[in-house]
C-alpha cells in the first residue's frame, strides 16, 4: 500500500518488488538501470535484487565480469498473478486522494 504525506508519495515494498520485477520482464538488466528505474540507492537496490533472488524470482547471470539479473519463470508467473490486485492497489489510491 502506497502513502502521500505532505505531497511526498511513499511506495510500499510490494510495490518496489513489482517494479524490479517488470523492468527484468524486459530482459536481462544491470544493477544501475535497476537502481535509476526503481529509484533506489546503491545499497537498497542490492538488498532487493538479494531478497527476490532468494525467492526465486530473479536470476544472477554473469558475463566475464559483468552482472545482470534476468527475470525467471516464477517471477514472470508472480507479475501475472499480481495484475489484479495491482489494479486493487491503484483504484484504492486514486479514492484515497479525493477530498
Amino acid at each position: 500500500m502506497t502513502s502521500e504525506l505532505y505531497g511526498v508519495y511513499y511506495r510500499d515494498k510490494i510495490e518496489i518488488a513489482i517494479e524490479i520485477l517488470k523492468l527484468l520482464k524486459r530482459g536481462q538488466t544491470k544493477t544501475t538501470r535497476l537502481m535509476v528505474f526503481a529509484n533506489l540507492d546503491h545499497a537498497r537496490c542490492g538488498r532487493w535484487l538479494r531478497v527476490l533472488e532468494s525467492k526465486g524470482l530473479i536470476a544472477r547471470e554473469s558475463m566475464g565480469k559483468r552482472e545482470f539479473f534476468a527475470l525467471t519463470q516464477a517471477g514472470r508467473v508472480m507479475l501475472v498473478k499480481f495484475r489484479p490486485f495491482r489494479k486493487l492497489l491503484e483504484d484504492y489510491r486514486d479514492v484515497s486522494r479525493q477530498p
